[in-house]
Parts: C-alpha cells; structure tokens; sequence
C-alpha cells in the first residue's frame, strides 16, 4: 500500500498550488515538473522554491529531491545552487534530511509572499505597456509629398 500524505491541509493543498500556479506543468504519469516560460523566467532562487513546493503536489512520496536533482529540473548549476539552499536552510524555509532538501510546511506563506512579489511586478509592467501609445514614424508624411 503506497504512503500518501494524510494530514495533507486544504490550506496546505491551497497555498502550494498558488505558488506554483503559472510557472510550472505537471506531468504525473511520469513524475515530472517542467517549468513553463514564465517559471523559466524567475530567478534561480525563485525557481528552486517553486521546484521544492511542486514535488509537494505529487499524492505519494517521495516530497523531496537532492541537489543533483534540483539542478537537474532548475538548470541551474551546483556551485551556484549550494548557497541558495544554505540561505534557505538558514532560514528555516527549507529542511535537509540525509542529503535530500523539501519545503517546510509553516514556510509556505513565506515563499507566497516572495512568488506574488514577482507576479505584482509582471502585471505592473503589462499595465505599462498598455498605457504607453505607440510611438509614430518619423519622416514626411504622405500628405506632404
């Protein structure tokens, strides 16, 4: 009988689908997550936040991944990824258990908070570009000829 994840929270359930909602797609006959052009656009931090929370939406374990597979799925390479995950495990957003790193439940609203930032400033910059009118060509007109 597989493990499942009882005391799995609607509110748990609620804030990881948030968080990854528009960044990543989910393949779950293979168990696979694969950022889509927005999450590829999020910066290395952002993306293994998103990476560790999304392996929490799979119904069965494993809900964590070791280094060598964030920097697999994130592309991003380990010289780089080991400090980002030592600032997060400082700061209590992230846990590490026998060399294999998951999110902390109570940590998810912290990692929202961080995720909606990024949403805020991408609507602020699509309203921008609504507002500013296109720019004319320079040059004589037709009327002038």
């Amino acid at each position: 009988m597989p493990i499942e994840r009882i005391n799995a929270s609607k509110e748990f359930k609620n804030l990881t689908h948030k968080i990854i909602s528009g960044f990543v797609k989910l393949d779950p006959d293979k168990r696979i997550i694969v950022f889509t052009s927005d999450g590829s656009k999020l910066f290395d931090r952002q993306k293994v936040l998103v990476y560790l929370v999304a392996l929490n939406y799979w119904p069965n374990p494993p809900w964590d991944a070791a280094e060598r597979e964030i920097e697999e799925q994130t592309c991003i390479v380990r010289w780089a990824l080991r400090p980002t995950l030592d600032e997060f495990m400082l700061r209590n957003i992230i846990a590490k258990r026998w060399g294999r790193y998951s999110v902390r439940e109570a940590a998810l609203t912290i990692i929202l908070a961080e995720i909606d930032e990024i949403r805020e400033e991408k609507k602020k910059k699509k309203e921008e570009k609504k507002e500013t009118p296109p720019k004319q060509a320079e040059g004589p007109s037709a009327k002038e000829g």
